[in-house]
């Protein structure tokens, strides 16, 4: 179950857990990996492995990378790069989640 480009992780006694991560909406398909003991994840989608911390309480994968967005009322967010378990991306930034919206 856990995707080939993760399984050198693995180690005897880790605590983990795959999940399928179907999204129809914003058709996103992959697999989300989480190391409980670890405190770490990797978001496996569009053919693309994303490593992070996996907060556990808000149930996000917080990458390194820090980027920019804006929230829905047009404010700036400035914060870490993350992915929720549906597989959508945006910045984590003072306890909040804001998805990425793509400028058309």
């Amino acid at each position: 179950m856990v995707p080939e480009d993760q399984q050198g992780e693995l180690e005897e006694g880790d605590d983990i857990a795959v999940y399928d991560i179907n999204n129809t909406v914003d058709e996103i398909k992959g697999r989300l990996t989480i190391w409980f003991n670890k405190e770490m994840a990797c978001i496996d989608i569009n053919n693309c492995s994303i490593w992070g911390y996996w907060d556990e309480i808000e149930e996000l994968v917080l990458t390194e990378e820090y980027a920019e967005a804006k929230d829905p009322g047009g404010i700036i967010a400035k914060g870490k790069l993350a992915y929720n378990t549906h597989g959508i991306g945006g910045i984590y930034s003072d306890g909040n989640f804001y998805t990425i919206i793509k400028d058309k």
